[in-house]
Order: structure tokens, then sequence, then C-alpha cells
């Protein structure tokens, strides 16, 4: 009798962390043509060329490869302007983003840009590198309670390795946010991560901290776009706090609170201009556990704030005037 001898190959394949992406913004105006890239997970961003006079025309990424190859990405926005160039060696990343907005032709522009780049491996302040100021610092007159005061204040992004840019350009640049990536974080497990929306036609109204609770209720004031918005904080120990309501009185108020074991992974909606101020036409809340209803009414200037894994939100700044123009979130 024939014997048969199996053999049974066993192969093991090592596990394999795949970095996930998250896409912070934009902030800005609401003209131009939608664009958005991001580097492959191969490549990396080792330079950032930006196209500037008085304000920002262009913005493009410098990307290399593991092979020592490199390219351009496609150019976002025009071709006026002088072109500067911003390198990111392949010891560090590029870790930071300052926006600097203004108005022109009735709408909110980029007028400045300054990068920052860190050590791989690092996100201590010693070792980060800011660029030059490319375009123009903008000085703001702001009227709050009948006082007047000069606000220079950029939207300042901070987070741990940027793989990619979206936003919107035509002539110049119009808005942009980023997408990083949690593969390129930096050694320090309690990195502040700064993000922001919206445009900056408001007042600065305030920030909502969470240190010793967490997000459990949103209210908002809503009609054809965001009027208001209020926040409810839960402690640890039973208690609450409710933060004061921001903007303005209209609209009809609704609701959104998270239940047990809840929790907030991304906020999401779009944006209008209106009267020549870009503000948020629509917000929704994404947990991870269901979705909200959407809030105001949906326009194709989308935005989304996306809560990395294992961080939670830590602050919430708004700015204002009798509706909502821009909302920072601030992750820990």
């Amino acid at each position: 009798m024939r014997k048969s001898i199996c053999f049974f190959l066993f192969i093991v394949f090592p596990a394999v962390g795949f970095a996930k992406n998250y896409w912070q913004g934009p902030v800005g105006g609401t003209g131009g043509n939608y664009f958005q890239t991001v580097v492959a997970d191969h490549e990396r961003v080792c330079g950032v060329y930006i196209r500037h006079g008085s304000r920002i025309d262009a913005i493009q990424l410098k990307v290399c490869d593991n092979s020592g190859n490199s390219y351009r990405s496609q150019r976002f926005g025009g071709g006026g302007g002088s072109e500067s160039f911003f390198a990111i060696s392949s010891a560090e990343y590029l870790s930071g983003l300052k926006v600097y907005l203004g108005r022109r032709d009735g709408g909110e522009r980029i007028f400045g840009l300054q990068l920052e780049k860190n050590r791989i491996g690092s996100s201590s302040s010693s070792s980060r590198v800011t660029s030059p100021l490319y375009g123009t610092k903008t000085t703001k007159l702001l009227i709050q309670d009948g006082v007047s005061y000069q606000s220079i204040s950029p939207f300042d992004y901070s987070v741990p390795g940027i793989v990619g840019l979206f936003g919107r350009a035509n002539k110049e640049l119009d808005a942009v946010g980023l997408v990083f990536s949690d593969g390129q974080r930096g050694n320090d497990p309690d990195n502040l991560l700064r993000t922001a929306i919206g445009g900056k036609n408001g007042v600065y109204d305030d920030f909502f901290q969470f240190t010793d609770g967490n997000i459990c209720r949103f209210d908002v004031r809503h009609g054809s776009r965001i009027d208001g918005l209020r926040f409810k904080k839960c402690t640890d120990n039973g208690g609450s706090l409710y933060s004061p309501w921001y903007g303005g009185s209209g609209g009809s108020i609704s609701s959104f609170i998270l239940q047990d074991g809840e929790f907030l992974v991304a906020i999401r909606g779009s944006l209008v201009t209106r009267n020549g101020r870009v503000t948020l036409s629509s917000i929704y809340f994404v947990t991870n556990k269901r979705v909200s209803p959407i809030f105001g009414e949906t326009t194709s200037r989308e935005y989304k704030v996306e809560i990395p894994v294992g961080k939670a939100v830590y602050l919430l700044q708004v700015e204002s005037k009798d509706e909502i123009t821009s909302l920072g979130v601030w992750t820990l």
C-alpha cells in the first residue's frame, strides 16, 4: 500500500502597522477650485515651494521616495510672485503651518504663510525650525463691545507630520488644510495638536477647556447656517459644566448628547461666504458609535477635523459675530 506523506507549510507574516492619515481644515475663503495631494506610503514631504508677493500665489510640495528620487507635486494656485523653497532633510518632518488671512475682491485669501519643521523622533520646541514669513502678516481691526483693537493672530496648525495638503485655489491660494500621519509622530505622547476651520471674519470669543472632563453635549443654533454653539463638559465625578453661548441668538436650537462610552472622533460640515464673510454653513459630529444629524445647510465647501486615535479634545476656541466664523480644535 502506497503511503502519502503530506507536508503542511505554515507561513508567518510579521505584523505590519499601517499609519493612519487625518484631515484637518481648511481655513480661508470659499473661492477657487478644490485641490488635494497626499504622498504615497513610500514617500515623504522633503520641501515646500511657495510663490508669493504681498499674498500667497501658490503652494507646491517637493516629494522624495525611499530610493532617493524626488519630484514636484502639482502647483496649487497661480504663477505670480517669486518662488521660495523650504527644505526638509531626511532627518526632519514638516510639523506646522501658520496661516494669515486677509480680504481681497470681496473674499478671503491667504496673505501669509510660515512653515515649521522638527527632528524625527522629537516634538521638543528646541528642535523646531521656523521658515521666514512668506507673503504678509495681516493686521486686522476688530471691534468688541465698542472697543477697537488690532489682531494679527494667525491660524496655527501643529501636528505630528504633514503628508499632504488640500484646500481651494485659482490664481491665488484661497484656502488650505493639511493631512498628517500618526506614523511620523514625535516621541512625546502628550504632544498637543492644534487645528482650525473657517475664516478670520469674527471676533475672538473665548475658549472652553476639557482638562478635567470630556465633551458630553453639543447645542447648536442653526437655520441656513450655524448661528451659535454651546458645549457641555461632564467630569469623572459626575459633575458637569456648560460653556457660554458663542455666536448669535438666531435660528432654532438642536442638541446632540453623547451616551456612556461614546467619544468624539470627528467634526465635519461645510463653509459658505455670506455678506463677504466666511462662516460655518453646516456642522455635524461623528463619534465611535454614530453620526449626528446635519445642522444648518450643506454646501460643496466641506471641512473636517479628525481626532487622532488615543487623543481627546482638550480645548475648543471660537470666533464669531452674529454667527460662527471659525472653530479651533486642540487635542491632547
